[in-house]
């Protein structure tokens, strides 16, 4: 990779008459693990003249070929724009939706006509841009641990599409499940503007309005990547995600006001005393479960507290927190979400329940943990993700499932802390295991190419006890 360079792609389409045209260029700079994430089009890198020269050589190499279908040809362009040729991508690509909304043409459908043996239906002549058009890549992932694949449970997955302008690409609808065999993209949002500026403005928007439960994605990162001034001013290049990825981090690592707190325990609450309900009555025995008093002890937020129930009837609850009364009034209740009329005021709260009984709740771009503690199965470890790879005693344990990809050490080997023990291969990531301090690996448990579970003991280090 050359420093302060772009990565920009010529989309080509080629009958089998001889006909090929390019399709503009994608701007795929931002990437992390040498992975896109944000793809453009067409770029705001070039000017007219590089894109006449870039878009041509994309047609020669493609001619050169005699290429049949749709492709895109890669390049590095430098800050001083000239450009080199990177490989050619014999397929359509993920990020051809942004394509598609500058130039309006199928390529899915163009090239099913290609493969039929027709000639392409339109001219180079024919094709002008058309405004600006954005895709970002969602991904099961967590940014804060070097984007380490998430799979688990998508209890609740929803895209707002205002309009035309917005496009969602998921092979999940409302729920399910991200295994770990698998690449651990989930979907693909993409937006349409006027300029670039509408376009980002657009996706903020999308970005903000998905409700994700269930797994940690990097819906966030994305959020907070579109609003730094280098993007917004396109000072971007390769190895940008890495060289800013804390920057990113901290900049969307906000923490909600104690009021939107204070209204999603209250929904967590009331929740918990309807889950699986849609009729309420005055019957005393409808508190959820006998008790001889109206304390209800839980932990939310990764807090631990207590709330009473002063009243209830019907859909109205009287909840006394921290001394502060609430009236709450359940207006509509359905499967992933809830709305409520807080001391006069109606919020929508979205919500899931996880296999161990917690409560997620989604509000103004925040997701809250919640578990009742007066329930009878408690779950013995509140944290919703274990991000701990290994032990103080020495024993080392994988943080994701996967497949163990390689191995550098051997029983009797001796390790110095940080040294990289092994690989484990999760969802097309390789994520390096390191050593939790010095000493001697006693037991490996582990050989490659075993399939292993997250949390699975992988070996042991003899530490070195120090004076």
């Amino acid at each position: 990779w050359r420093d302060w360079s772009s990565d920009v792609c010529s989309s080509d389409l080629g009958d089998m008459h001889g006909n090929i045209v390019h399709l503009f260029e994608r701007e795929c700079t931002i990437q992390r693990r040498h992975q896109k994430i944000i793809e453009e089009a067409p770029s705001p890198t070039l000017d007219q003249d590089t894109r006449d020269r870039l878009t041509q050589a994309a047609i020669k190499i493609a001619q050169q070929i005699g290429y049949v279908s749709a492709g895109t040809i890669e390049f590095l362009v430098d800050a001083s724009l000239n450009f080199y040729f990177l490989e050619m991508n014999t397929r359509i690509q993920v990020e051809h939706p942004v394509t598609e909304f500058i130039t309006g043409i199928d390529i899915v459908e163009e090239q099913l006509k290609i493969a039929s043996g027709l000639p392409l239906s339109f001219s180079q002549d024919a094709l002008t841009i058309k405004g600006h058009a954005i895709e970002c890549r969602l991904y099961a992932e967590d940014p804060e641990h070097d984007f380490r694949p998430t799979p688990g449970d998508l209890l609740q997955f929803s895209v707002p599409l205002l309009n035309n302008d917005y496009r969602l690409d998921s092979g999940i609808e409302k729920a399910g499940v991200i295994e770990p065999f698998f690449d651990p993209l989930i979907a693909k949002l993409i937006v349409h503007g006027n300029t670039r500026e509408e376009a980002i403005e657009k996706m903020q928007k999308m970005l903000y309005g998905a409700v994700i439960l269930g797994i940690k994605t990097n819906r966030d990162f994305l959020y907070s990547l579109l609003s730094q001034p280098n993007f917004i001013e396109n000072n971007i290049w390769v190895t940008f995600i890495e060289e800013h990825a804390e920057k990113i981090i901290l900049s969307f690592k906000q923490l909600p006001c104690l009021v939107e707190k204070n209204r999603a325990l209250l929904a967590f609450l009331t929740l918990s005393m309807v889950s699986g309900k849609t009729d309420h009555t005055d019957d005393p025995w409808d508190m959820d479960f006998w008790r001889n008093y109206r304390a209800i002890s839980y932990l939310f937020d990764s807090k631990a507290g207590e709330a009473m129930l002063l009243k209830r009837e019907k859909n109205n609850f009287d909840w006394l927190i921290n001394k502060h009364l609430f009236t709450v009034k359940i207006q509509k209740l359905e499967d992933d979400k809830i709305l409520l009329m807080i001391n006069n005021q109606t919020f929508c709260f979205h919500y899931a329940i996880d296999r161990e009984g917690a409560f997620l709740v989604y509000h103004n771009g925040f997701t809250f943990f919640g578990l009742r503690r007066d329930f009878l199965i408690l779950s013995s470890d509140f944290s919703p993700k274990d991000t701990h790879i290994h032990k103080n005693d020495g024993t080392i344990v994988s943080p994701v499932p996967g497949k163990i990809s390689r191995i550098f050490v051997k029983e009797g080997d001796v390790v110095n802390k940080g040294s990289v023990l092994l690989v484990v291969e999760s969802m097309k990531m390789e994520n390096s295991i390191y050593a939790s301090g010095e000493g001697t690996i006693s037991k490996i448990l582990i050989k490659e190419n075993d399939a292993i579970e997250s949390k699975s003991t992988l070996m042991i280090i003899n530490l070195l006890q120090k004076n």
